[in-house]
């Protein structure tokens, strides 16, 4: 997972690329290695996560900032725009999945 080839994987691990491609055939293994890359992924998407309000501070400061270049403070303002509404979008998604997900629940029809 640290590499950027099964070419290098195996020579890190210091066996074959053959080897390397047969342990990923077999459904241990390759169980295993999905669940460590999953792993690997939510820890990077928790450290973005920590430090999201930092960005957002961020973005506010450069739209607020009279000094910085009128483009950078529109591509900052086109940021904070775009991602409220995804906040948006997304909660509307949630509350409608739940509402049908209740629904299917109670065995109604729409």
């Amino acid at each position: 997972m640290t590499t950027d080839s099964v070419s290098q994987a195996a020579n890190v691990a210091g066996v074959g690329e053959r080897t390397l491609y047969r342990w990923l055939q077999e459904p241990v293994f390759l169980e295993q290695y999905r669940k460590a890359r999953k792993t690997a992924l939510d820890q990077a998407i928790s450290t973005l996560q920590e430090r999201s309000n930092a960005a957002a501070r961020a973005l506010v400061d450069i739209v607020e900032d009279q000094e910085m270049p009128p483009s950078t403070r529109v591509a900052a303002a086109r940021e904070i725009i775009q991602a409220s509404i995804k906040g948006v979008e997304r909660d509307d998604f949630e509350s409608r999945l739940e509402e049908l997900e209740r629904m299917v629940i109670r065995g109604e029809k729409r």
